[in-house]
């Protein structure tokens, strides 16, 4: 009987012990998806500025930026109400890693097709972030979460849409902008 008692408290305990190590994992991974936001909103205002010359490409990242702003804020209050804090040091690390590509970036003449090329890649990342979160989430019946990672992945998986779909217009406004330069710098 003592036996038995034992092999249910030692199932138990391992239960319980794989639950936690879960449950800290989510967390982990809800604090590196809210230090990523806040990178991505550094990189993104760099390249908002580095738009000017693209009007609509520059309105739909200064869009992106509201929702990314939006993303981590949802993302502090889950991680608010499941008694955490958001790791400061992480999150100011992630925004000092965001202006130094934003800067990196800024000097390149193709600028733009790269920033689109690296926030699909970006995107791609988050989308694979949140699917993670979410899956974790539903493991552990975490319907709160659950239910903000399907909105935030949603929203992820719209912007990637729409980069990815807008690539050949701005590949050919780029080309037609560079055609246009080159034409001026002849004629003086």
């Amino acid at each position: 009987m003592c036996l038995a008692i034992s092999y249910k408290f030692i199932n138990y305990y391992k239960k319980e012990k794989m639950e936690n190590i879960k449950k800290n994992l989510l967390i982990a991974w809800l604090k590196d998806a809210y230090a990523m936001e806040k990178s991505i909103i550094q990189t993104l205002t760099a390249h908002s500025k580095e738009a000017e010359e693209y009007p609509e490409i520059q309105d739909k990242i200064n869009e992106h930026i509201e929702a990314t702003e939006s993303q981590s804020e949802r993302i502090k209050n889950r991680l608010e109400a499941m008694g955490e804090n958001v790791s400061g040091i992480k999150a100011f690390t992630m925004e000092i890693m965001g202006k130094a590509k934003g800067y990196a970036e800024k000097f390149s003449e193709d600028k733009i097709i790269k920033n689109t090329l690296a926030e699909i890649a970006t995107e791609s990342y988050e989308i694979s972030a949140y699917q993670t979160i979410l899956l974790t989430a539903e493991k552990l019946g975490d319907e709160e979460t659950v239910e903000m990672a399907e909105e935030i992945l949603q929203e992820e998986k719209e912007m990637e849409n729409w980069a990815k779909d807008n690539l050949p217009v701005l590949i050919g406004l780029f080309f037609e902008k560079e055609t246009a330069e080159t034409h001026a710098d002849e004629e003086i």
